[in-house]
């Protein structure tokens, strides 16, 4: 059963998902082996994801995101997800890219997931690291 549904918002979802990265903070434990996100759930917080139109939005939900990333590696859907992705980040202005990365990189190191040695310079890198967190 899932924990969630279509009717709860984005960010009751995301405080969902903050709950279960704040027990492991600082342990460098792999985002695929915490989170838990069932397919149900994967289906539910993507489409919820889909309707973000603004940087200021990439950057309150980018937990979200990644923990979305990962359940889409851990359902075999990381192709099409990434897909995504880069359609949402061609709906922006080309000047907030960098700030998104920035948003990335910060939600990496505040939170404390482990970024697996790779220094963040474009969403590949970034890409790669959520990748591993599923090896």
């Amino acid at each position: 059963m899932a924990r969630w549904s279509y009717d709860n918002s984005l960010t009751d979802i995301q405080n969902c998902i903050l709950e279960q990265i704040a027990n492991h903070m600082g342990n460098r434990v792999l985002m695929g082996n915490i989170l838990n996100i069932s397919y149900e759930e994967y289906e539910i917080l993507t489409s919820k994801l889909r309707f973000i139109s603004q940087v200021e939005e990439c950057e309150k939900y980018c937990i979200a995101i990644i923990a979305a990333w990962v359940a889409a590696c851990k359902h075999g859907r990381e192709k099409q997800f990434y897909s995504e992705l880069k359609q949402i980040k061609r709906r922006l202005p080309q000047h907030y890219h960098a700030y998104i990365m920035e948003a990335f990189t910060s939600t990496f190191y505040n939170y404390q997931i482990d970024t697996m040695g790779i220094e963040f310079k474009s969403s590949a890198d970034v890409r790669k690291a959520i990748i591993m967190h599923n090896d």
